[in-house]
């Protein structure tokens, strides 16, 4: 298992990768990167080789940055390799990732709420964007040292199967409780509009649904019972965001696991996705799968 931490000057990457060991994958090895922001607005740096107020900024954060690395590096009880680049800290974290063919990347962000994240730029928003591979999003500390607790969503969909599927391959040793949670969504009330044979069958469809759903849903369970000690299934009805987050609650969960449908620019424009809610909005820890 081959991870890529971004590490950022605040230490809020600690908080994703305390998740990411909690988990225990199998054979880890870490390539540990750290983005030196550019200090002119054209991000040139053409005169730093000068002695200038610039060029000494640099070499201030050259040399922090070094010593994040080496610092934490240190701490990993396995293999690890470090990047030092300048470059916009998204960029140059995804991009590592693309080169060493990483598995996950692996940051650490504040909730900035909904309208922060519309009006405010995010990196860890823009790697969730851009980045081809999975990426976990540590917000805050991981309170179950025996085994995490994990909220699986799924919304039965191929893709999203193909992303358990990854997870599987990923050989989780950390997980003492899953719960997989399937949201149907709220369908509007038309029945008083139907004819009354229509509306009699049309009634039926709500129950139609929970039992499909409820029948996928153990299929799924079934096949994650090799990477967690108990798993549950639970069907509820609501937005998913918000199914999502009161099962988080209820259970008390260590980490929400979500899938994300490709990536770029396109996605930027995609207001109020599940995955791009759950990364900005929500204050627990995200993992979003993509394959």
């Amino acid at each position: 298992m081959h991870f890529v931490v971004g590490l950022d000057s605040e230490h809020l990457f600690q908080r994703g990768l305390d998740v990411c060991l909690s988990l225990q994958f199998e054979d880890p090895r870490a390539t540990l990167v750290h983005a030196i922001e550019p200090v002119l607005p054209d991000s040139s740096w053409d005169s730093l080789s000068m002695p200038n107020a610039i060029g000494e900024i640099l070499r201030m954060r050259q040399t922090a940055g070094q010593e994040l690395l080496d610092h934490v590096s240190g701490t990993l009880p396995f293999r690890s390799d470090s990047v030092l680049d300048v470059g916009g800290a998204a960029g140059v974290i995804t991009q590592t990732a693309s080169r060493v063919a990483g598995d996950l990347i692996v940051v650490g962000s504040q909730q900035k709420g909904t309208w922060g994240s519309l009006f405010f730029g995010s990196v860890t928003k823009g790697v969730v964007i851009d980045s081809e591979s999975s990426v976990l999003v540590g917000k805050q500390e991981v309170t179950s040292p025996d085994g995490l607790t994990v909220v699986v969503a799924t919304d039965q969909s191929d893709y999203m199967n193909r992303c358990i599927d990854k997870l599987i391959s990923f050989q989780p040793k950390g997980i003492k409780r899953l719960v997989l949670v399937s949201a149907i969504p709220s369908m509007p009330n038309f029945l008083d509009s139907l004819s009354p044979e229509s509306a009699e069958h049309a009634a039926e469809m709500p129950n139609v649904v929970q039992s499909h759903v409820e029948k996928q849903a153990k299929s799924v369970a079934d096949k994650l019972r090799g990477i967690a000690a108990t798993v549950e299934s639970r069907v509820e009805h609501g937005h998913p965001n918000q199914v999502i987050r009161e099962v988080v609650t209820d259970v008390n969960a260590d980490l929400a696991i979500i899938g994300a449908r490709g990536h770029g620019f396109l996605q930027r424009t995609i207001l109020g996705s599940v995955s791009t809610h759950q990364v900005v909005s929500e204050a627990y820890n995200v993992l979003v799968l993509r394959v």
